[in-house]
């Protein structure tokens, strides 16, 4: 059984390697230096050799880190990756446009990484656990799309990042609550800091913090370039910090997520971003419902209420009051368009069915909508903004329903560990309330949004964890499962 208890629940102290320090040091340098170079062009020449310097120092480092197989070398990574794989310094996508730009090549750079961590320590792991088989057969697939996506480099660094991320998420199946708390405690001082970082700019240079010429001008885009890249990962960072505090003994450390969350909150209000509010309401839902027994009788009321409602005709009324005080334009029309997204579903549908089963390649939407889609005023988009329809323009019926196999198998599986939570101790219980609480997110996130389908995303490195948090407390009920039933046994025995 597991070594912690209700009552220690905070994962135990540890010390910091010298390669931890100078990862953390190397890290902070690089991003200096990269955001430098871009306010600053004219000194390109001077800093770029210094990154090149810094890149190569970083990777020495991090390469013997993986070699000892650190549990740091995942939490940093993965806390990197979560801020950086929606980073953009471009307000505009891109349609099509191969150009390897200092942004690219960074990215690039950690996939390439994250892709050879899980090589050395994933591989074994992830070929004999529960799910991760199916998604590494839909990592090899969309890696294989190269051969006829328009966009080869797109699909040869996504194509890595997936197989890397799922392998090195298969780690954690070994990982005790400990290790995977101190994961989440990485992953909440990652989004701390963009948050601040955010909000600081939003305070100080508001031009630059906010969006132009993107739908509901003047949100919040902070430090990642979008309003729909920031939202998101203020939801997740978010209901990571509700599970630290939940799990967290000390007041000073408890104030500390209280503030980050305030921020984080402050942030996603003010990316008004609607899909990622509503994605996380839904996930603070389902928490209630799995933790208090009065609040599933609750909101099943509410669900029949909200039908009956429905029923009764009265829903044009109510789709005019919410176009008042939540549509951007204030009118009804961008309420049941969803923001004009059901003229971009239709015709992501009829394009989809051009090559039903492979898709056009991992990418393959960033040019396959703006050259056959546009609205009234010309303008395109370079995701369907919906996960089902992102799929099926990259990878088909084939590896669509790879990936609902394995999200769905996932899902059923968490749901069994929350029924039977008997076998497991508090930490794990949590863990899976939790990793449920962030699967209902990213899928809620991808009604509207491409989430973790097609190309890398933060909600597809979320994915992977909940993966890895489960492979790890499944390991643990089993055992406790097969535990009780000896005991049984033995107890048959004596009394006969």
């Amino acid at each position: 059984m597991n070594p912690m208890n209700s009552s220690t629940s905070t994962p135990a102290s540890y010390s910091l390697s010298l390669s931890t320090y100078a990862l953390t040091i190397i890290a902070a340098i690089g991003v200096v230096l990269v955001v430098w170079m871009f306010v600053s062009p004219e000194l390109s020449l001077f800093v770029f050799p210094v990154i090149i310097f810094t890149s190569v120092a970083g990777f020495i480092v991090l390469i013997r880190t993986l070699a000892l197989g650190r549990d740091i070398a995942i939490t940093m990574l993965f806390s990197l990756l979560v801020v950086a794989i929606d980073f953009t310094l471009q307000e505009t996508f891109t349609t099509g446009a191969s150009k390897i730009n200092t942004e690219i090549a960074v990215k690039a750079f950690l996939y390439g990484t994250v892709f050879l961590l899980g090589l050395i320590h994933g591989v074994k792991r992830g070929l004999t656990l529960p799910v991760f088989p199916v998604l590494l057969v839909y990592s090899i697939i969309a890696l294989a799309s190269v051969s006829y996506t328009p966009l080869v480099h797109l699909a040869i660094s996504s194509g890595l990042a997936l197989l890397g991320i799922f392998l090195s998420a298969a780690v954690l199946s070994d990982w005790t609550p400990d290790r995977i708390h101190r994961l989440w405690t990485w992953l909440f001082v990652a989004l701390f800091i963009l948050a601040l970082g955010s909000i600081i700019e939003f305070a100080i240079w508001r031009e630059s913090a906010i969006a132009h010429g993107i739908a509901g001008t003047g949100r919040l885009r902070g430090l990642t370039g979008h309003p729909n890249s920031l939202g998101p990962l203020m939801g997740i960072g978010i209901i990571v910090g509700i599970f630290l505090w939940r799990t967290g003994l000390t007041r000073s450390w408890k104030w500390t997520l209280v503030i980050g969350m305030a921020i984080m909150c402050i942030d996603l209000v003010l990316t008004d971003s609607r899909t990622a509010q509503l994605s996380l309401i839904s996930g603070l839902i389902l928490l209630a419902v799995v933790h208090r027994p009065f609040w599933t009788w609750f909101f099943l009321v509410m669900l029949t209420i909200l039908a009956w409602v429905l029923l009764s005709g009265i829903i044009d009324t109510l789709l005019a009051w919410t176009a008042v005080g939540y549509a951007r334009s204030g009118g009804a029309h961008e309420v049941y368009t969803f923001t004009g997204r059901t003229d971009i579903w239709a015709f992501c549908w009829e394009k989809w069915q051009e090559a039903p089963w492979f898709g056009f390649g991992i990418g393959s939407p960033r040019v396959v909508i703006p050259a056959g889609w546009a609205n009234f005023w010309g303008q395109s988009v370079g995701t369907a903004h919906n996960l089902l329809l992102e799929s099926l323009l990259s990878l088909g019926l084939i590896g669509t329903g790879l990936l609902l196999i394995a999200v769905g198998w996932l899902a059923i599986g968490l749901g069994k560990l929350i029924v039977e939570r008997r076998y497991l101790d508090h930490p794990d219980r949590l863990l899976v309330q939790f990793a449920s609480v962030m699967l209902l997110f990213i899928f809620m996130d991808g009604l509207m949004e491409k989430s973790f389908s097609g190309t890398v995303h933060p909600n597809v490195l979320m994915l992977a964890i909940v993966m890895g948090i489960y492979a790890s407390v499944n390991k643990r009920y089993l055992q406790a499962v097969v535990a009780k039933k000896n005991t049984d046994v033995d107890r048959g025995r004596i009394a006969s």
